[in-house]
């Protein structure tokens, strides 16, 4: 994979306006926040195993995903809130993204100004604890199968599957969205959330360009681009995370 390594040196952040500065480096977390759990989401959302345990492990693992990724992106909306509109710098660079990265911060304007699936979802269940939820939660999810209220325990802790507790959240979450359609649901969720952080990829990017070609890219003061080879990279539909692993092995087990 090609690239380019660039040089933003301390002191030439040291120039900017401490505004425009903590909006860079800020829009910059938030971009390798969301990309990093949007990718996670998808390597943990299509598994195709067969197992009854891995295949409600992997369910669980994609949902607690999900979760944080839409509790990021409510994150990420109060960010423009308050560093981008807030301190009136979208009047300065908003006029000067392009055309799709304008129309991926209008998306992002109208989807949470109004009712929408991430803000509910947020608020109940991405990082907050609530008995008060869990016990409303609990009083609705149906008994079903009563093979579905269980735990998977294993010798390893971090392999161990307290199911029913995923039952009960993840029900109510679902819900929420849908009600009475879970896999539907669970398929929009994942749909929206990655829909709505490639709105944020694509305002930041635009973002953080305007600014650097704002406070770096003068006669005076050039970023210095260098042209890098990162290496084989395997393809996005050959990843995936399963939840079971296997214990490292002890270094001084030398037993084949």
């Amino acid at each position: 994979m090609k690239g380019f390594e660039i040089n933003t040196p301390k002191s030439q952040l040291e120039k900017m306006p401490e505004a425009e500065r903590t909006l860079f480096l800020l829009l910059g977390h938030l971009a390798n926040e969301l990309s990093v759990l949007k990718k996670l989401l998808f390597f943990c959302g299509h598994s195709e195993a067969e197992d009854k345990w891995q295949r409600r492990a992997n369910n669980a693992q994609a949902l607690v995903m999900a979760r944080v990724l839409i509790g990021k992106l409510c994150e990420g909306w109060e960010l423009l809130q308050r560093y981008f509109f807030g301190n009136r710098l979208s009047k300065l660079y908003q006029p000067l993204l392009e055309p799709e990265e304008q129309k991926a911060l209008s998306d992002l304007k109208k989807y949470f100004g109004s009712d929408n699936i991430i803000k509910n979802v947020r608020n109940s269940f991405s990082f907050h604890y609530s008995g008060e939820v869990m016990a409303k939660a609990f009083e609705t999810t149906p008994e079903n199968e009563t093979d579905e209220w269980q735990m998977c325990q294993t010798d390893n802790v971090g392999n161990s599957l307290f199911f029913s507790s995923e039952l009960v959240v993840n029900h109510a979450l679902l819900e929420i969205i849908l009600p009475g359609q879970p896999q539907e649901a669970m398929e929009r969720l994942f749909e929206e959330s990655t829909k709505v952080a490639s709105w944020f990829i694509d305002v930041i990017s635009g973002c953080m360009t305007v600014i650097a070609e704002r406070h770096f890219l003068d006669e005076n003061s050039r970023l210095e681009m260098v042209a890098i080879d990162i290496g084989p990279v395997p393809a996005i539909d050959d990843i995936r995370v399963p939840y079971f692993v296997s214990a490292p092995k002890a270094k001084n087990d030398d037993s084949a």
